[in-house]
């Protein structure tokens, strides 16, 4: 360090200026963390070095990361005491990138060994590990890339790897518990809104996948428009007063699972009455396109990189909203009849399954995730929507360690208590569950 660099040079005012830090802003945190450390004059009054101009910039570029100014400064102390620059590490007197710069940094560099790094630190229950790589790769990567095809993807893939059975539960948790406190610090540290216009953002009743709407809120909120967030499980109760309150210019609702697309249909026709647009989109939606057809609003698309350009079009131009069907009266009639008997073949499930096959909460839980998908289908108009969540009951006694074969006994057992408890509905739900079990019988042979 040269000793240029270090040289008392600067006063108060110009420290202000090359580093947009209020100058109450600088005396507290000089007093508070002893970062910057300015020499004084005989006078009493501070003058700064080159070296303290460049630490208050970085302590800056933390904070636009996500990071709180203590949790800045104690990354920097972390990079001292490891005999480490902090300047060195995580550089902030480069000049500007152009577009291709970062292209050919991108290259050079890539975001895929860091995505690699951070899912071995997260699965391996390294917070400090997976947080300090995050840090690394937003010193290099716009904040966009790193959340997109860093920790999305990241996430992605744990999940993935945790329904092969390669991951635990645990891990799985834990990976998404650092996701998502990250995601939640770097909202915190988002620039203010400079676009006219308000977004309200949530899930509907009993979704609690919150990190794709978590990406997206931050992804908008970068780009200048005002986010109300209103996290998960949102409830339907008191949500016209909530929207009266607000007053938003667009709804933004997402959901993984085919019973809370059914809670969002709902919302969404409380909306077309009050005459809020709504925008949505979820996992589910990407696996089951024609479910698209039963929301009343506007679908986002299938990759949270396009989304925010479809809000921005929303909220400047009148867009159509596209054609609905609605359940017919043979649903609804269904739908009802199957409500009603629902508690009678469950309880049937429980007393016919062989229960040293499988534990008795394993069972409880096939039941409700069975029971809720073929519910929302019934509510959506369509049982056929129901058939990817049979992959997903399947995958669930897979990771469990279950051979392929009880799933079909319960399917049977489940057939069974249909016809049992409500022999006179329309037959479709019977024929739908009888084509499921030919089609799990095949794959199991």
């Amino acid at each position: 360090m040269s000793p240029t660099e270090t040289s008392p040079t600067f006063n108060l005012k110009v420290a202000v200026t090359e580093t947009g830090v209020k100058a109450d802003t600088l005396r507290a945190w000089e007093r508070r963390y002893g970062l910057p450390n300015p020499r004084r004059t005989k006078g009493g009054h501070r003058l700064y070095s080159t070296r303290d101009i460049q630490t208050i910039n970085w302590l800056v570029e933390r904070q636009h990361q996500g990071m709180s100014i203590s949790r800045a400064v104690e990354l920097w102390r972390q990079y001292e005491s490891e005999g480490q620059d902090p300047l060195d590490m995580l550089p902030v007197d480069k000049p500007v990138a152009t577009p291709t710069q970062v292209e050919e940094v991108a290259d050079l560099r890539g975001l895929d060994s860091f995505r690699q790094r951070w899912i071995k630190t997260a699965l391996d229950f390294n917070e400090k590990g997976s947080d300090n790589i995050l840090n690394q790769a937003l010193a290099i990567f716009p904040v966009e890339r790193v959340v997109l095809d860093l920790i999305s993807q990241g996430i992605a893939e744990i999940g993935m790897a945790w329904y092969e059975g390669r991951v635990n539960v645990h891990q799985e948790h834990f990976a998404t518990a650092l996701a998502v406190r990250k995601m939640e610090s770097m909202l915190a540290g988002a620039p203010p809104p400079t676009r006219p216009g308000r977004i309200l953002a949530g899930c509907p009743p009993e979704e609690t996948h919150t990190f794709g709407l978590l990406v997206l809120t931050l992804l908008l909120r970068r780009q200048g428009w005002e986010v109300i967030y209103l996290g998960a499980r949102v409830p339907l109760m008191r949500f016209g007063t909530t929207i009266d309150h607000t007053q938003p210019d667009l709804v933004i609702l997402s959901c993984q699972q085919l019973f809370t697309a059914a809670e969002m249909a709902e919302i969404a026709n409380l909306l077309a009455v009050k005459n809020v647009p709504l925008a949505y989109g979820g996992l589910v939606f990407n696996h089951l396109p024609e479910l698209r057809s039963r929301i009343h609003g506007h679908f986002l698309g299938e990759t949270l990189e396009t989304v925010p350009k479809k809000v921005e079009q929303l909220l400047i131009s009148d867009v159509p909203l596209p054609t609905i069907k609605s359940p017919t009266r043979e649903y609804e009639t269904l739908l009802q009849s199957y409500r009603e008997a629902r508690p009678l073949i469950e309880s049937y499930v429980w007393q016919r399954f062989d229960s040293r096959s499988v534990s008795q909460g394993m069972l409880t839980t096939s039941n409700k995730c069975f029971g809720d998908s073929i519910n929302a289908a019934l509510r959506l108009g369509d049982i056929n929507f129901v058939g990817p969540d049979i992959q997903w009951v399947r995958g669930f006694f897979l990771h469990a360690g279950l051979p392929d074969i009880l799933i079909e006994e319960y399917l049977s057992v489940y057939h069974q208590a249909l016809e049992k408890y409500m022999p006179h509905a329309d037959p479709m739900l019977i024929h739908w569950i009888e084509k499921i079990i030919s089609e799990i019988d095949a794959i199991t042979r």
